[in-house]
Formats: C-alpha cells, structure tokens, sequence
C-alpha cells in the first residue's frame, strides 16, 4: 500500500493482508483482525498501537518481515535504521493500509476505529508539543527553586 524507506535508504512497501496478519500473530502472538481485544490490563491492542512506540515498530517489522529478510536484517537491525522522520512515515502508512484493509474486508467498523486511532494518535502528539512548548522554564526553576538572586555570597 504504501512505501517508505528507512534510514540507510532501503525502501519497504506495508501491506497489511492475510499473511502480515499471520505473521504478527507467529511472531509476537498479537491478532490484527481483533483490535479491540485486551492487549495488556488497561488498554486495548488498538490502544496500545496507537501509543506504543517499541509495539509498533515490532508489528511493522513483523508486516514487512518478508522484505527486511531480503535485505538480511535482524528484527533489532531493522529498528535502527527506523529513526523519528522514518517512523512517522511508517506509522502513518501502517494505519493507511490497517484502515484499507478492515475496509476491504466490509468491516466498516473497524476501518473507522483504525482511523480514529490514528488520529488520536497523531492529535495525542500535536496536544504534548502544545503543552511542552508552553511550559514557563522560569516559573518551573522558581517553583523548584525560589526566587533567584543576583548577589553573590560573601566568602
């Protein structure tokens, strides 16, 4: 569905069909047709995709484990060469086909919950960089610290 590369320059094409889904089931023991089941005690696998950074670089390279095969990569090699710019490519095309592929199969209801998702994925990070860039650095110092003085002590 939809191609990137990654940070040596090594292009990869996710598809999420049958077998990708196979594969993550093999080889991490997750259902990607069953998103709304438990994932851990709080969230939901779709939860957990939409906020787990380690998680979704291991569905992806268990997707495109065909592919990092070709080019003789390690599960731990492949996510070295998945930096910030690459991973968000990844992930958007990740949600792209997961949405496609629910669609496809006349589950309207999960393509628009992978759509969601990743929405709330993408607006989670817009609100926190929102809230970083807010943070007042001199109330936080003076909060921690108290009011700064410019005088030196005497010796």
């Amino acid at each position: 569905m939809g191609m990137f590369k990654d940070s040596a320059g090594r292009s990869y094409n996710i598809k999420i069909n049958i077998g990708a889904i196979r594969r993550v089931r093999d080889l991490l023991d997750l259902d990607l047709s069953s998103p709304w089941t438990a994932y851990n005690d709080s969230k939901t696998l779709l939860e957990a995709l939409s906020s787990d950074f380690i998680l979704q670089v291991d569905v992806c390279y268990a997707i495109l484990k065909p592919q990092a095969d070709s080019y003789e990569l390690t599960d731990e090699e492949f996510g070295e060469s998945v930096d910030g710019k690459v991973f968000s490519q990844m992930m958007g095309m990740f949600w792209e086909s997961y949405q496609s592929f629910f669609q496809s199969t006349g589950r309207i209801d999960l393509a628009k919950s992978a759509q969601k998702m990743s929405q709330v994925a993408i607006k989670a990070v817009q609100e926190i960089a929102q809230r970083v860039e807010a943070v007042d650095v001199d109330k936080v110092i003076q909060s921690q610290f108290g009011e700064s003085s410019t005088s030196t002590p005497g010796s």
